[in-house]
This record gives structure tokens, C-alpha cells and sequence, in this order.
């Protein structure tokens, strides 16, 4: 019986020409992120509307929606796609990449307590993420936290002794607050 209802599901999966069909939702997914990649963001989100009227539980539709809408500057649309992300989504690298960009709005917007909190989620998912650190550093560093954005900077250094970004910026601040060992 399993056998039979696997062949079932096998010719149903098949069209005409014996190739496998995608389904829709994953169509106009397609469709949207090959008009984003060349940056044309309203065909995109369009595509991706439909994909997730197919779909509303379609978490990479709504990370790659946000993504056309934080190109276009609607932070505010890229932000509630980021949460429904959230919401749909369990793999960890997306989810990392989807708090990154919640930061990242929230520092374009002038909300550095807030980006901190999201670069902090990102290392709980992922503590090897030295790029996160990076991040996390400079924002306390533009909230003035000389010394967490220097406990960042040396830990992203840990993590990437090659980052020579990090290793330039906790210099700098070490010689701008005479932290110098």
C-alpha cells in the first residue's frame, strides 16, 4: 500500500513532458528572487506576495519579501516580514541572517539599543559568527560602551584572528581611551 501511494505521488509530481513540477509557491518564489537579484524589487515583492498568498507560512518568501522592501527603504514592511520570518522559520543560519538584518534597521533607523539586542540574538544562535561580534562592537561603540565594544572586537579577533578590521578598530579605541596594555 505504501509502495503504491509513493507512485501515486511520483506520476502526480510528473507533468506531461515526464519532467517534476514545482509548485507554485515555490514558482513565484523563484520568480522573485531572480527579479531581486537584479534588483528589481517590485516585480519581486510582487512575486513573492503570491508566493506567500499560496504559501503563509513561507519563511524564506517573507525573509527575501523584507529584503526587497529594505532595498526600497520600507523598514518598516522589511520588519514585519523579518517577524513573520521569525515566526515560520527553524533553521538557524536564516534565522541568524534574519536578526542581522533587523540590526542592521534598526541601526540605519537610529535604534542602537535595539540592534544590539538583535546582533546579541544572532550570537546566541551562532557564538562562532565573529562578523556578528564585529557588528555588536561598532554599535556599542556609537552608544559610547568603550569597554563591551572592546570585549567584542577582541572576542571577534578570537574567533578571526585574520579580521584585521577588528584588529585596527579595539587599537584605536584602545589609544582613544588610553586602554593600551
Amino acid at each position: 500500500m505504501r509502495k503504491l501511494f509513493f507512485n501515486l505521488i511520483i506520476i502526480c509530481s510528473l507533468n506531461t513532458f515526464g519532467q517534476i513540477t514545482i509548485s507554485p509557491d515555490k514558482d513565484y518564489y523563484n520568480q522573485g528572487r531572480k527579479s531581486f537579484q537584479k534588483r528589481e524589487c517590485l516585480d519581486a515583492i510582487s512575486s513573492l506576495n503570491k508566493a506567500i498568498l499560496i504559501n503563509p507560512n513561507y519563511a524564506e518568501a517573507y525573509q527575501l519579501r523584507a529584503y526587497a522592501k529594505k532595498y526600497l527603504g520600507d523598514y518598516y514592511g522589511a520588519n514585519l516580514d523579518l517577524e513573520k520570518c521569525i515566526y515560520y522559520c527553524s533553521d538557524e543560519e536564516i534565522l541568524n541572517n534574519v536578526y542581522a538584518t533587523k540590526a542592521n534597521i534598526k541601526r540605519l533607523q537610529g535604534n542602537l539599543e535595539g540592534a544590539i539586542a538583535d546582533y546579541t540574538k544572532c550570537i546566541e544562535i551562532d557564538p562562532s559568527d565573529w562578523a556578528r561580534y564585529s557588528q555588536r562592537a561598532l554599535t556599542k561603540e556609537m552608544i559610547g560602551d568603550v569597554d563591551g565594544a572592546i570585549a567584542d572586537y577582541t572576542k571577534c579577533i578570537e574567533i578571526n584572528p585574520a579580521d584585521w578590521v577588528s584588529i585596527k578598530e579595539r587599537g584605536l579605541l584602545k589609544i582613544k581611551n588610553r586602554q593600551l596594555e
